[in-house]
C-alpha cells in the first residue's frame, strides 16, 4: 500500500511547489530531463507518480539529512537554502514523475542500522533508498543488505554517473572495496559539503595579539606556515590567566577542543594520517607509522600546554560555545558549525586545520563521520527508479542547492569575510577519508584511537602495537563479509 499515491496528491505537491517559485528565473523553472545535457540519460523517464521512500536518520547540529531530502522547513521561515530543496524535490517529480517521500527510521542518530535491519534482514522492501550516518550505518553493507551499486546496468538500472561532479569521487572510492560501491554522497547531502573540518579563528584576539607578528592568518595559511607548531606558539602567545594560576573557562584561553569527540579526528586529517593502503582489491592497515607518531607527539605538547583546555565532549556543542563567548583564540570543528554555532559572532576567520609541519605538500581536510551516505537496498521493489531518483537529486542539487549553500550561504552567509570564501575552497579541494578510517565501526573504533588516547599520546606507538592484532582480525572478518557479499 506504501507505494500507491493518489493523482490528487501528486498534483497538490507540485502546485504548491511551483507556487513558491513561480517568480523563478527562466533557467530555474522546471527542467524536464536536462541539466545542462548532464542528465539525458534520464530523458523520457516517467515512473508513473510512484513513491520514493528514502528512509533516513538525523544526525545532531542543524538537522542537515532533513534539510537535505526536503522536510523540516517551514514554508515562512525557509532560508534561501531550503527553498532551494524544496525547488529541486519538485523539479525532480516533474522529470521523472515521482514522489519523494522521506521516512525517519529512528529517534536517535546511531539507530538507523538497528531500526530498520530487520525489514531488510525480511526483504519487506520497505524502502527505495537509505540515507545513513556514515559511522553508524556503514556496516548495513557488510550484512549484505545493500546493492553494489556497479551492478546496476545488469538490471538494466543503469543511472548512476558516479564520475559526474555531483557525486565526490574521492570519497565515494575511499568507501568501496574491490569494485563494489555500496554507498555514495556529494553534493546532495548537506552534511557533506559543510562536514570539512576547519579552523575557526576569533578575529578580535588574533588582530590584537597576534597579527602584528604573524600578519594576516590567511597569509600564513597561503604561505604553508600554518602547522601544529604554529598553533601551539599562537596559542601560547593568547593564553592569559585569570589569576587562579590554572588553565579554565574563566582564563583567555589559546586553543579548545573537545578531545573526547570527534574534533581531535578532524586535527589527524590535517596531519594527513594514513589509516590504510588499497592494493589490487586488497586493503591492508598502514596506520603505525611515523607520521602518526608525529602527530601524537605534536598533539602531546598541545593538549598538555597550559593555554589549550578541553571541555566536556559533546558533539562540539560546549567547544562552540566557549568560542562564541569570544574569549578563545582557535578551536577546530566541521564547516557546517558557522552557521549552527556562530551566528551570533561578528569576527572570525575560517582557515584549513593545520598541517603536520612546513613538509607537508598540502593542507588536509577530513569530513565528520556524520557525512550522510546513500545507498540501495538489496530488496528495493524497482532499482531503476532509485537510482534514476538518487541521480536526478544529485545532479539537481548541484545545479540549485550547492551554489546557494556552498557557494553563498557557507562562504559568505554564514562567515565574515571574502578570504574564508578561497579557504573553504582549499579545503574542499583536498578533503579526503580512508576506508580503514571510514569502516571504523566495523574495526575496534580504529578511528576513535586518538579520542580514546588523548591523554597518552606520547605512547600511540606501544598502544597501536597492542592493538593491531584486533584491527587486522577484525579488518579481515569485514573483507571476508564484503567479498561474500560483491555480487548484486
Amino acid at each position: 500500500m506504501r507505494r500507491l499515491i493518489t493523482i490528487l496528491l501528486c498534483l497538490t505537491t507540485l502546485v504548491t511547489s511551483f507556487a513558491l517559485f513561480g517568480c523563478a528565473d527562466t533557467d530555474e523553472n522546471v527542467n524536464h530531463g536536462s541539466v545542462d545535457n548532464r542528465l539525458e540519460h534520464l530523458a523520457g523517464l516517467d515512473f508513473g507518480g510512484e513513491v520514493v521512500s528514502i528512509v533516513y536518520v538525523e544526525g545532531g547540529n542543524g538537522q542537515f539529512t532533513e534539510r537535505s531530502l526536503g522536510l523540516s522547513i517551514d514554508d515562512d521561515t525557509a532560508d534561501s537554502v531550503d527553498k532551494k530543496v524544496i525547488q529541486r524535490n519538485a523539479e525532480v517529480t516533474a522529470m521523472i514523475n515521482v514522489f519523494i517521500e522521506p521516512i525517519k527510521g529512528a529517534n536517535g542518530f546511531a539507530d538507523l542500522s538497528g531500526a530498520i535491519s530487520s525489514s531488510l534482514a525480511a526483504g519487506n522492501g520497505d524502502y527505495d533508498v537509505i540515507a545513513g550516518y556514515q559511522y553508524f550505518d556503514i556496516g548495513l553493507a557488510s550484512k549484505g543488505y545493500l546493492l553494489n551499486l556497479n551492478t546496476l546496468a545488469d538490471y538494466g538500472a543503469d543511472y548512476l554517473r558516479l564520475d559526474a561532479d555531483y557525486w565526490s569521487a574521492p570519497y565515494n572510492g575511499a568507501l568501496e572495496y574491490n569494485g563494489s560501491t555500496y554507498w555514495i554522497t556529494g553534493d546532495l547531502a548537506l552534511r557533506y559539503l559543510g562536514g570539512m573540518y576547519c579552523t575557526f579563528v576569533n578575529g578580535d584576539i588574533y588582530d590584537s595579539v597576534l597579527k602584528s607578528t604573524y600578519g594576516s592568518i590567511y597569509d600564513v595559511v597561503r604561505a604553508g606556515d600554518w602547522t601544529l607548531d604554529t598553533i601551539l606558539a599562537m596559542s601560547e602567545a593568547i593564553y592569559q590567566d585569570d589569576g587562579n594560576g590554572s588553565t579554565d573557562e574563566n582564563d583567555r584561553l589559546g586553543f579548545v577542543l573537545e578531545t573526547t569527540m570527534d574534533p581531535i579526528d578532524g586535527m589527524a586529517y590535517g596531519s594527513a594520517i594514513t589509516w590504510s593502503q588499497k592494493s589490487e582489491g586488497d586493503v591492508n592497515i598502514v596506520f603505525r607509522n611515523t607520521r602518526t607518531i608525529d602527530f601524537g607527539e605534536k598533539m602531546s605538547d598541545i593538549v598538555s600546554s597550559r593555554s589549550f583546555y578541553a571541555p566536556a565532549g559533546d558533539d562540539s556543542k560546549n567547544q562552540m560555545a566557549l568560542f562564541s563567548n569570544g574569549n578563545v583564540g582557535f578551536t577546530v570543528a566541521s564547516v557546517f558549525h558557522a552557521e549552527v554555532g556562530l551566528r551570533e559572532m561578528d569576527n572570525f576567520y575560517v582557515v584549513p586545520v593545520p598541517k603536520l609541519n612546513k613538509e607537508q605538500e598540502s593542507y588536509s581536510s577530513g569530513i565528520h563521520d556524520g557525512c550522510t551516505i546513500f545507498g540501495i537496498p538489496h530488496d528495493a521493489p524497482d532499482y531503476a527508479m532509485s537510482a534514476a531518483t538518487l541521480e536526478a537529486l544529485a545532479a539537481e542539487s548541484k545545479r540549485l542547492v550547492t551554489p546557494e549553500y556552498y557557494d553563498s550561504a557557507l562562504k559568505y552567509k554564514y562567515t565574515r569575510d571574502e578570504e574564508a570564501a578561497e579557504m573553504i575552497d582549499l579545503m574542499r579541494d583536498t578533503a579526503y577519508t580512508d576506508f580503514v578510517a571510514a569502516w571504523s565501526k566495523d574495526i575496534n573504533d580504529i578511528a576513535h584511537f586518538f579520542r580514546d588516547n588523548y591523554k597518552n599520546l606520547r605512547q600511540i606507538n606501544s598502544k597501536m602495537q597492542k592493538n593491531a592484532d584486533r584491527w587486522n582480525t577484525s579488518l579481515n572478518t569485514l573483507l571476508s563479509h564484503l567479498d561474500e557479499y560483491s555480487i548484486g
